[in-house]
């Protein structure tokens, strides 16, 4: 009887020395591989997350029980196939690397169906879309008539006439509109033959309820009528290089608020202008006192050139872009020029609450390419590089517009006339999927708040829709755990 107690003792034992430190690193993310190489290695894992929910996970080719959202753990480090199924959907299927100890988050995987599905959402002979109102409203055009003239509000998808009740005007012709990004009013330019050209601004939020009489403000013909969401009582004309302010609640105008401009841009309640004599200054739009935001003027000339025209782009009050004429673009952030030529187009991304990662999107006829200022520089270079342009698409032949999608992971664009998706959420290179054709030469516009992409239909001969991002989409964020993240990164081609 002692002698079995000794040798449980002694087995028991052995068992615990030989088998607790296996536990111990198991629970701290160790396994025993197998093989060449045989040895205890740290493990990592991957988390994969899809739009729709619920795709069926197979990893190296072995289905697992739980669809997606689903985290992979216990993964020796190397590379792994993974493959994503939902019935209706194109297969997802990429190589993943995993790294001891760290995380392969690829949660923003947007699934794309067998067939995009178009609804129509207003019949006619439409001719233009234009969004504004912060991208919920589109402005429609049918006719050269102010009656031609329709708000669609994209969160009802009620369709109204711009200017409903408003009779004396409805069969005048419009000769120009002007709209504001992030502002729901609407200006009119009328040609009313020997009363001469009138002015109208229209809420467009209120169809046909506010409409305010501006003629009597505006003495000439204007190139442009500029104005900021944050201060909508102020509007701004544009005349080649002077800048005149109307104050509407005052009902006074001030001619030469801005001398010798190149480029004008609004953010918050400040009017952002570089100057001819190479200054770059921020005026508050209702006062008299400007503040110079750089000193550096030979900098200025040597980056943006003598007198002609430049835009402004204002993303953030320490994010400013510029883009010459012939689509040079230059930011006041290091290494200052970003491309050389060809850029005809931005779109910018600020994360939730604008607090979030920053990326600017950026095409031009042939590419596409990302500014990703999330990016820390390196601390094993002194010398800071700034932010490359990472060219992300080369394959495009006459590319005219492009969105952010899905929280800057996928873009959205159009090339010649026809819409494409191009995911970036992976290790691979970038996925691209057509998406419908649109009518020869009209434009089209993104709603994220939707999820759907507004065009005009060549075939159907009306405004239609797809929808890109299923609007009731639950997101499942990767998990927080101590391992160090591995992020996704961009794959420049």
């Amino acid at each position: 009887m002692g002698f079995l107690r000794k040798f449980f003792i002694l087995l028991f034992s052995l068992i615990f020395v030989i088998f607790c430190p296996l536990i111990v690193l198991y629970a701290l993310g160790y396994l025993f591989k197998p093989g060449q190489e045989q040895g205890i290695v740290k493990t990592g894992l991957i988390f994969a997350s899809t739009v729709p929910a619920g795709a069926e996970v197979r990893l190296n080719g072995k289905p697992l029980e739980k669809p997606t959202p689903n985290l992979m753990i216990d993964l020796v480090p190397g590379d792994y196939q993974v493959e994503l199924n939902l019935p209706g959907y194109r297969t997802w299927s990429e190589v993943l690397p995993v790294e001891a100890g760290k995380a392969t988050v690829v949660d923003k995987i947007l699934l794309v169906p067998q067939s995009y599905q178009t609804e129509v959402l207003a019949e006619g002979e439409l001719r233009t879309l234009t969004a504004f109102d912060k991208g919920t409203r589109l402005l429609l055009t049918s006719s050269e008539k102010v009656s031609g003239l329709a708000v669609l509000d994209l969160k009802s998808g009620v369709e109204a006439p711009l200017l409903a009740g408003s009779a004396a005007l409805a069969e005048k012709r419009f000769s120009r509109f002007f709209t504001s990004p992030e502002s729901p009013y609407v200006i009119l330019e009328i040609e009313s033959g020997g009363s001469g050209t009138q002015y109208y601004r229209v809420n467009a939020s209120q169809p046909g309820t506010e409409i305010k009489d501006l003629t009597a403000l505006i003495s000439s013909r204007p190139e442009q009528i500029l104005w900021s969401s944050a201060a909508e009582d102020r509007i701004f004309l544009r005349s080649r290089t002077a800048l005149d302010r109307i104050d509407l609640d005052r009902k006074t105008a001030d001619a030469g608020f801005l001398n010798g401009i190149r480029g004008v841009d609004f953010f918050e309640k400040g009017v952002y202008a570089l100057m001819e004599d190479h200054k770059l200054l921020r005026r508050e739009d209702g006062g008299n006192d400007h503040k110079p935001l750089s000193k550096d003027t030979e900098l200025i000339r040597n980056l943006l050139g003598e007198k002609t025209p430049v835009e402004i782009k204002v993303f953030a009050r320490d994010l400013i872009f510029f883009r010459t004429q012939d689509g040079r673009l230059i930011s006041n952030r290091l290494p200052y020029t970003h491309a050389e030529s060809g850029i005809t187009g931005l779109d910018y991304y600020g994360g939730p609450f604008l607090i979030g990662p920053r990326r600017v999107l950026a095409w031009g006829p042939s590419s596409i390419g990302i500014l990703d200022f999330r990016k820390v520089p390196s601390e094993k270079e002194i010398f800071e590089k700034g932010v490359r342009l990472a060219w992300i698409y080369r394959q495009g032949s006459a590319i005219r517009q492009a969105f952010w999608v899905y929280d800057a992971t996928h873009v959205l664009f159009l090339d010649g006339d026809e819409i494409f998706l191009l995911e970036m959420e992976g290790f691979g290179k970038a996925r691209i999927s057509a998406v419908t054709r649109v009518r020869k030469g009209s434009s089209v516009h993104y709603s994220e708040e939707t999820g759907r992409v507004y065009f005009l239909d060549p075939k159907r001969d009306a405004l239609a829709a797809i929808e890109i991002l299923p609007k009731r989409r639950m997101q499942f964020p990767f998990p927080d755990f101590k391992e160090e993240r591995k992020e996704s990164g961009l794959r420049e081609v």
